[in-house]
């Protein structure tokens, strides 16, 4: 993984610009406010790129020719490197010297993931083998330059990106066509933003991994971003995203969301960087995915079709509901998607964990289904890697769960306890003409154990709850596993310290919902907290891991939100297959570019099962019946198809009986500071 930046200007960087790069370890930074004209966000972004690769930063400076000739422009590509694969860090921006001896430059923030099990996609383009034990970033740059020796640049491109499986974000500086390509993949699961060129701005045109800044107040309300309904909401509202032609969201921001609609081109020659915004996107060209099974080079050709079947189901051929509360026995239909969603997965999880620093992983866990059967396919599948290797030490597998003090909350606990208690005080008073004072709200973070009269800790929160419940059960499951439950506890006061730098990375997504969940994947990231032993012993604890592993993806799915079973009440089938198809259909522009900021910004890298190219095309081509069926209750019918895997094929009874409860909700970070914001308002007072 790494963090690119590249700005191409009028004007050289001021002196000591790079300077951010070596101070990107600060113990607290804040964002930068963004204000056109001042070229000094350069050394901001330098450093906040930086923290995403730790292991290494390089820097390039070249000159490059833009549409005033008289001018030579000046470009800077700055690379930081998150050592995952391969025996050394490979150094970044790799560099291709031509035979004129120009020099073209290649940033890869990607993985590239292998799998026996090639699931059908619509497209017969060969995948890139990279073989264990050998950095994807390399394998791809020479895929890249070797094809192009035999056809044109644009085809080789095209032709590369088409044999990828995995997630990335990719900058290709063209030396000889003066030509800058960048692009994400189709799911979008890396982060790209761009800054446009407008006039008299010397800061020029940008693009990077990551902004970290927030705009002037005076800009606040217009980006159109922050007037769709929040990324992550549950709300059945209708979503409204205006885009222009090439499919970029309009906005009037500083920064805006490369969008994961293809590969865009960009000849600097052409590139007139007083022209604005709109001379700027009239430059831009783009290259589409395309879903065809009979794509070939000539197309950038998509690893899967977003599709979802269609049938929908007769009513007369679905299994009665004998009881709502109870999964039914599965049928053959069921079984046989069962065991396909099985083998895919847990090949998708094998791929995730099996070439990773030290071995080591964390999963990102509430005790839900999603992230407990993760767990449980980590833990298959790294014990058949331990079995294989004799040089493999007791795999060890963080279970990552946060839990913020949200004084809100906890005051109506204290208040609601106080009152129940001084009821039943009262009562035992007249009773027995005894005195008993109420006893205080514990804040340390341990469970309620039920001994003692005490309320619930600031800390118990309902994802604290059901983690350490899904702990015990896959430690019962799982016994050769060493599982670490790691208690991130986050004090109000610090949560609001980091607030603003939350905020920041967030950008240019500003809703007050994605504020609230991207808190709570900052500091689960952050991986900081601590752990209890057998004996009850506390210790302060620091994963080591650097791969994170996330269940995102399966609601959008599997019929996990109920907005999924709304639509079905008034809708029928047609109208759940309908929001099925809406939901995945917009996987790419919601939610997981900033998730990937949150997460890299300590230096660890996000990964998502669930959006493996081949688990989204089994689980497109399911019947929709089979993925969920909301006749039955929430907790039954919702994601039905997992819930048959945990329980009938993983003995994960209490995890298969879990309802969905969103992460804002869970960690309690939403509505800390106002119980009136609204999930979709925008982020104003920070």
């Amino acid at each position: 993984m790494c963090g690119i930046l590249l700005r191409v200007g009028q004007l050289p960087l001021p002196t000591g610009a790079h300077a951010g790069a070596t101070t990107a370890a600060a113990e607290t930074l804040a964002p930068f406010r963004v204000d056109a004209g001042d070229n000094s966000i350069w050394a901001h972004l330098a450093g906040v790129v930086a923290r995403r690769g730790p292991d290494a930063v390089n820097i390039r400076d070249f000159s490059v020719r833009t549409a005033d000739t008289t001018i030579a422009s000046h470009a800077t590509l700055l690379a930081s490197v998150l050592h995952l694969r391969g025996p050394t860090p490979v150094i970044q921006p790799l560099v291709h010297r031509h035979r004129d001896l120009s020099e073209s430059f290649f940033c890869w923030n990607g993985e590239v993931f292998n799998s026996p099990l090639e699931a059908p996609c619509g497209t017969r383009t060969p995948q890139l083998q990279v073989s264990p034990g050998e950095s994807d970033t390399a394998a791809v740059f020479s895929a890249l330059f070797s094809k192009s020796q035999t056809g044109s640049f644009d085809t080789a491109i095209r032709a590369t990106l088409s044999s990828l499986r995995g997630p990335w974000a990719v900058l290709i500086y063209h030396a000889p066509s003066e030509t800058v390509y960048f692009g994400r993949d189709v799911l979008g699961r890396r982060s790209l933003l761009a800054h446009f060129p407008s006039r008299n701005d010397p800061v020029g045109f940008i693009i990077s991994s990551v902004a970290g800044c927030v705009r002037k107040r005076e800009d606040v309300g217009t980006s159109a971003q922050s007037e769709n309904v929040a990324a992550d909401s549950d709300s059945d509202d209708n979503e409204v995203i205006c885009k222009n032609p090439l499919g970029w969201v309009q906005s009037q921001g500083y920064w805006h969301e490369v969008p994961a609609n293809g590969i865009y081109s960009l000849r600097l020659s052409a590139l007139d960087l007083d022209g604005g915004p709109e001379a700027f996107q009239r430059a831009l060209k783009h290259h589409p995915w395309v879903v065809d099974t009979a794509a070939d080079n000539v197309v950038l050709a998509s690893p899967t079709d977003l599709q979802i079947d269609k049938w929908v189901p007769d009513p007369v051929t679905l299994p009665n509901v004998l009881d709502p509360n109870v999964l039914p026995e599965e049928t053959a239909e069921t079984t046989t998607a069962v065991s396909k969603l099985y083998a895919h997965l847990s090949m998708a999880v094998r791929a995730r964990v099996c070439d990773v620093p030290s071995g080591r992983i964390s999963v990102l866990f509430s005790g839900g289904i999603d992230c407990t059967v993760l767990a449980a396919l980590a833990a298959e599948q790294m014990a058949s890697l331990e079995n294989s290797d004799a040089q493999v030490e007791r795999v060890v597998i963080d279970l990552i769960n946060v839990a913020f003090e949200n004084p809100r909350v906890n005051r109506a606990l204290e208040l609601s306890s106080a009152s129940a208690i001084g009821s039943f005080m009262r009562k035992k008073d007249k009773k027995n003409g005894a005195s008993i004072s109420a006893p205080k709200l514990n804040r340390e973070s341990g469970l309620h154990d039920g001994r003692t009269a005490n309320p619930p800790g600031a800390f118990d929160v309902p994802d604290r709850i059901t983690g350490v419940a899904g702990y015990h059960e896959l430690r019962a499951a799982y016994p050769q596993i060493e599982w670490r439950f790691v208690y991130v506890d986050v004090p109000f006061e610090e949560a609001m310290q980091w607030r603003p730098w939350i905020m920041g990375l967030v950008h240019p997504l500003e809703s007050v919902m994605d504020l609230s969940i991207a808190m709570a994947f900052w500091f689960a990231a952050r991986g900081k907290g601590y752990v209890i032993d057998d004996n009850g012993n506390r210790k302060d604890y620091l994963t080591d891991a650097k791969v994170l592993l996330s269940g995102l993806g399966a609601d959008e799915q599997l019929g996990g939100y109920n907005r999924h079973r709304k639509r079905f009440l008034s809708s029928g089938w047609p109208g759940l297959i309908a929001e099925l198809q809406k939901d995945v259909s917009r996987i790419s522009y919601r939610n997981l570019g900033r998730d990937d900021r949150i997460a890299s910004d300590h230096g660890r890298e996000l990964r998502f099962p669930y959006l493996d190219e081949r688990v989204i095309t089994i689980l497109a081509e399911t019947r929709v019946h089979v993925k969920t069926d909301p006749r039955f209750a929430r907790g039954v019918g919702d994601k039905t198809l997992l819930r048959y895997l945990a329980a009938r094929r993983l003995g994960l009874l209490r995890a298969s009986r879990e309802a969905k409860r969103a992460v804002q909700f869970g960690a309690r970070t939403a509505k800390m500071v106002n119980g009136r914001e609204k999930g979709e308002m925008e982020v104003i007072n920070l």
